[in-house]
């Protein structure tokens, strides 16, 4: 596995996996394929002690981050490989999009 980046880790050169980090590190979820199925959950000490609402927001906001990076991440792949520029959709977000709904994490 080698990371390029903070919050992408990639797994091969075909399988790519995403993880998504809150700013403290207590929390991080990590995705394995992009129909967002494939999750991982991973507490920290810190985290546990979090309302349950706080937690369960922080939790979906990770995995849509990290769902629209590895989406962002599969169209931009399949751009360079193919050549073929797909079309901007709410379910396959641009890296721009990524980077700005980033910014609304907080945590």
């Amino acid at each position: 596995m080698r990371f390029e980046e903070a919050g992408v880790a990639v797994i091969g050169d075909q399988d790519w996996t995403v993880a998504e980090w809150s700013r403290d590190g207590a929390l991080m979820v990590k995705l394995g394929d992009p129909s967002g199925r494939d999750v991982q959950v991973e507490l920290e000490r810190d985290a546990m002690s979090w309302p349950a609402e706080v937690l369960a927001d922080r939790i979906m906001r990770l995995h849509r981050l990290a769902l629209m990076r590895l989406r962002a991440e599969t169209r931009e792949r399949s751009r360079k490989e193919s050549g073929v520029e797909w079309s901007l959709q709410a379910g396959w977000p641009s890296l721009v999009d990524v980077d700005e709904y980033r910014l609304t994490i907080d945590f």
